[in-house]
């Protein structure tokens, strides 16, 4: 499953579990959109490939 679809399903979801997810999912983007702000692009595709690489490697 993707961010992109877990992020669609709690935004349908009207749960309290749905409302924690989604509360989660708006403090990451939070924290990475803050994080990236001070980046340049070359160091921000370096951080996208490790993570990809990080994310590869434990599937």
């Amino acid at each position: 499953m993707s961010v992109e679809c877990a992020k669609a399903f709690t935004m349908l979801a009207q749960t309290d579990k749905g409302r924690e997810v989604r509360k989660h999912f708006i403090e990451c983007e939070k924290k990475y959109n803050a994080r990236n702000e001070a980046l340049s692009p070359a160091q921000m595709l370096l951080i996208q490939a490790q993570q990809m690489v990080d994310f590869e490697s434990k599937l």
